[in-house]
């Protein structure tokens, strides 16, 4: 009866075994292709990440910009001014007034102050990348002869950067463009009053919401 028992166990061991082995019966690993389980690249998972599409860009934006002059001496000052922007519109397109302000890295003390329109393109996502048209206008002061002179000056140009937004709302900002600087030059009795520009590279960096 004992020796019965141990074959039976022995034939239902050797079945279970050779079982397991038949093509039919082999469970496939869990990373298996056929399954259609495997993840996607990380490199396309960061890249969805970082482009999906956010509600709207930015809204407002403080900021330092700078660029340089070059005065018909040949002599090249470079401002340093402070912006402020507010994007009244930003979705796809965008629209945005702002001021700026600052003054030169030089004893001269010459300063400028900017009212500022803005509207261009962007794609609104946690890196938003941006193009946008910009006029200005306002006042520019210089020391000529150590006469202080204060005219009306105005500016045109084309800028493109990025906005990259970390958690919900706060962003930091890098910009770079194109400006033309334009300023009336003369004007006293001697002298006709004339338009002088410059064409100039402007960079800006900054943070906001």
């Amino acid at each position: 009866m004992r020796s019965g028992i141990l074959l039976a166990l022995a034939l239902l061991l050797c079945s279970d075994a050779f079982a397991a082995d038949e093509p039919g019966l082999s469970v496939a690993p869990a990373d298996d292709p056929a399954l259609g389980n495997d993840s996607p690249p990380s490199g396309s998972s960061v890249l969805s990440r970082l482009f999906a599409p956010r509600p709207r860009g930015s809204w407002l934006k403080f900021g330092y910009r700078t660029f340089a002059v070059t005065d018909h001496g040949g002599d090249s000052a470079r401002y340093h001014c402070f912006t402020v922007d507010f994007h009244y519109y930003s979705r796809y397109l965008r629209g945005g007034v702002g001021l700026e302000g600052g003054a030169e890295d030089t004893a001269r003390n010459n300063y400028v102050g900017f009212g500022v329109l803005s509207g261009g393109v962007q794609y609104p996502a946690r890196v938003t990348p941006y193009l946008d048209f910009i006029f200005g206008a306002g006042v520019l002061r210089r020391d000529v002869l150590h006469q202080d002179l204060v005219d009306f000056a105005y500016n045109v140009g084309l800028e493109t950067g990025l906005d990259v937004f970390f958690g919900p709302g706060l962003l930091i900002s890098t910009t770079m463009g194109w400006r033309r600087q334009v300023f009336s030059y003369g004007g006293h009795d001697q002298v006709d009053s004339a338009a002088v520009y410059f064409d100039t590279f402007t960079a800006r960096v900054g943070f906001g919401f």
